[in-house]
């Protein structure tokens, strides 16, 4: 059984900061290069299979990590030894990196759902939406060619792409931010009560402090209201007076 801590855990034993640090190396993908894919396969395929004992989605989400670091490998070939061949490349990974973030995402979700996290949950299914909306037309632009295409339509094609790229900025941004949230509250049972390292800056200890007062309040609070309608609850009704 997961939970959910703040404060004092080490959920990077899971996995979800080294996903982290995996999907950094995707930000150049927004830019449409895939020269960093590699790295990022390789860094989500040991994340993913230590996950994959969590929830089903992480463990075929590990190997299609493996089919991901194939195909950008065989991007980055093609993109020198047979530029003409590079749409259906480019396509090729774009489709393997959709299926790979619904899979991550839908793992988050489970995970989230089983924690009580009901807004990780709606987060981690909003990058579902995000990532489909982003990703979905990336290989029909990369197979266009424009140079077939008339100046208008040369000119949309322009414009597309480039609201696109505004577009994955902002939904690797927020994917990131999903992922960062996921290892920061979720850990093993058995990490649950590990002391988490002092940062080497006071300002972030300080914010961890103030947080876990935060979270000792709400909990102090949460059972303080729990008390009080248990009590509620077992307090005898008053008997009807009879006539």
């Amino acid at each position: 059984m997961l939970r959910s801590v703040a404060g004092t855990h080490r959920s990077i034993t899971m996995g979800f900061g080294l996903l982290f640090v995996g999907y950094l190396f995707l930000l150049p993908v927004v830019f449409h290069y895939f020269y960093t894919v590699p790295v990022a396969a390789v860094l989500a395929f040991f994340a993913c299979r230590r996950l994959s004992r969590v929830n089903t989605p992480f463990g075929y989400a590990t190997w299609l990590s493996v089919l991901l670091f194939a195909a950008s490998c065989a991007e980055i070939v093609v993109r020198h030894a047979l530029p003409a061949g590079l749409g259906i490349a480019d396509a090729v990974c774009v489709c393997l990196l959709l299926g790979w973030n619904l899979l991550i995402f839908t793992g988050v979700e489970w995970v989230a759902q089983e924690t009580g996290l009901t807004a990780l949950r709606a987060r981690a299914f909003r990058e579902k939406l995000f990532s489909c909306i982003w990703l979905l037309p990336m290989p029909v632009l990369e197979l266009v060619d424009t140079a077939r295409l008339s100046e208008a339509g040369a000119r949309i094609v322009s414009a597309l792409s480039a609201a696109l790229l505004a577009v994955g900025f902002v939904v690797v941004l927020l994917n990131l931010v999903t992922l960062y949230s996921a290892y920061a509250r979720i850990c093993m049972p058995e990490d649950a009560d590990m002391p988490q390292k002092p940062s080497r800056f006071a300002f972030v200890n300080r914010i961890r402090a103030a947080q876990e007062e935060r979270t000792r309040a709400a909990e102090a609070w949460n059972a303080r209201k729990r008390e009080e309608r248990d009590a509620k609850q077992r307090k005898p009704q008053n008997k009807r007076k009879t006539k």
